[in-house]
């Protein structure tokens, strides 16, 4: 089968998309099976001069677009995962579960110094910007994201009762992020979202590997092609098209359509479901963060 085609979009190019509503009508209605959103903050190139924080940028283009589909790309260096949990899964309500995250190990802008209190000191986790840094990151986002399931929601008129808040669940994590949980917004209706890794030269470490939905980058299940190349032979489930920074975004676009001419299509709907991927079970154990709510009759 052919491989299916995904866009990789600089933080530049996102703006020239939200500059422009013919561009961006334009890339909603192309059959990508999906972009991500600010691939220069994980692809390894160096800084430019400015650029978007993509879970943000995701946001807009979730309220503005009907049918694109888009991975936020981001690292741990600016993002503590409960804050990027939490965003992850407003834009998963918003854009009605056509997002998902892609973390990578690599920021151009990254700061110096680790920005959040570690709850272990042992040199095992004491060296932020690793791929065991980046796992315990993806296993958060997701732990969080399952810890108000979609389900408990039921507002029941009848019985007052808005939320079964005994299905909500303690997160509990203490390695280098202490996180307790559970997460303020609850999990989108169509699941969790999807993450993606960028493997740029580290590929997933074990423990991030059971909640990783697709690995992205060189000798990848999805590999990563220039923009003038064409779609590659051999058993790949699909390729993501990835251009320099100075394209203008017309030219980003006719390069997509080009290679889409031959590339397989997915179907519409949200990411998850498009891309045939299973909904994650939660995890079991976890505590209790309520006790269940009494109906109004009982009272």
């Amino acid at each position: 089968m052919t491989p299916y085609v995904a866009l990789g979009l600089t933080g530049a190019d996102v703006t020239r998309l939200l500059a422009d509503p013919d561009a961006l009508h334009r890339w909603d209605r192309l059959p990508l099976a999906f972009s991500v959103i600010g691939i220069d903050r994980v692809d390894g190139r160096p800084a430019a001069d400015a650029t978007i924080e993509s879970t943000v940028a995701a946001g807009l283009l979730g309220a503005r677009t009907r049918q694109a589909r888009f991975l936020a790309a981001t690292t741990p260096s600016r993002d503590h995962p409960y804050n990027l949990a939490r965003r992850v899964a407003s834009v998963g309500h918003l854009s009605r579960g056509r997002s998902g995250l892609l973390l990578g190990t690599v920021d151009p802008r990254a700061v110096g110094g680790w920005p959040w209190p570690a709850a272990a000191t042992s040199a095992a986790v004491s060296a932020p910007g690793t791929a065991a840094l980046v796992g315990e990151v993806a296993v958060a986002v997701r732990d969080l994201e399952q810890s108000w399931p979609a389900e408990s929601v039921i507002a029941d008129r009848h019985t007052g009762i808005f939320v079964r808040s005994e299905e909500i669940r303690h997160v509990d994590l203490d390695g280098r992020y202490r996180i307790a949980g559970p997460l303020t917004v609850p999990e989108p209706l169509t699941g969790p979202s999807v993450i993606g890794w960028f493997t740029s030269d580290t590929p997933p470490p074990p423990q991030a590997e059971a909640v990783l939905d697709l690995v992205l980058g060189a000798g990848a299940a999805i590999p990563v092609i220039d923009a003038d190349a064409g779609l590659p032979g051999g058993q790949v489930g699909g390729v993501l098209v990835r251009a320099g920074d100075d394209r203008p975004i017309g030219a980003l676009l006719d390069a997509a359509e080009r290679l889409l001419v031959g590339a397989h299509h997915v179907g519409p709907g949200p990411l998850r479901h498009a891309l045939g991927l299973p909904r994650p079970v939660a995890r079991e154990g976890r505590r209790r963060a309520f006790a269940a709510p009494e109906p109004l009759a009982s009272r």
